[in-house]
């Protein structure tokens, strides 16, 4: 034997590295009787399967786990933490509770006819619904005047008045 190999055995017979060699050959026993080296070496020995492996690994999906790996791992935190699980579950619950009311199905029959959703998006978003938003608080306290006992006078009023304006010529000074 040469000069090297007596110093790279010498290296080797350290109880430093005897220790950190028997504890990764007790690894390997364990592994071994668990069966998992059996495996490895069948997907080993398997050309297609390793090309898979191969494939999965060098996929777009993969690298972009790579690439985002900090974010996902922000995000993942972020979903663990007890606040975070707890409100997702009560919105789960939520859904849950709606979807069997039944309640959900019309909404998402709404969100799927795109004529349907446009016509109810420009029923809200108009001049009279944006005067009545803008006008809301001014509404409700004239409102809360009205003695609602006698209420159905008011809308007899009401309705009397404008076929009085269809009738009349009246001017009008705002």
């Amino acid at each position: 034997m040469s000069l090297v190999e007596l110093n790279i055995i010498d290296e080797l017979l350290k109880d430093e590295k005897l220790n950190s060699l028997n504890k990764l050959l007790d690894i390997l026993n364990d592994i071994n009787k668990l069966g998992i080296l059996d495996v490895i070496k069948g997907i080993a020995e398997d050309e297609k399967t390793i090309g898979k492996i191969a494939e999965i690994l060098t996929g777009d999906a993969v690298l972009s786990l790579l690439v985002n790996r900090e974010k996902i791992v922000k995000n993942l935190s972020l979903l663990l933490d007890d606040d975070t699980i707890y409100n997702l579950n009560y919105i789960l619950s939520f859904v849950d509770k709606v979807r069997n009311k039944g309640i959900l199905d019309p909404i998402v029959g709404l969100l799927e006819d795109e004529e349907l959703l446009g016509k109810l998006i420009n029923g809200i978003i108009n001049d009279f619904t944006l005067n009545l938003i803008s006008n809301w608080n001014e509404i409700v306290k004239d409102l809360s005047r009205i003695d609602l006992k006698n209420f159905k006078y008011y809308t007899l009023l009401v309705s009397a008045t404008g076929e009085a304006l269809k009738t009349e010529n009246i001017k009008t000074n705002y």
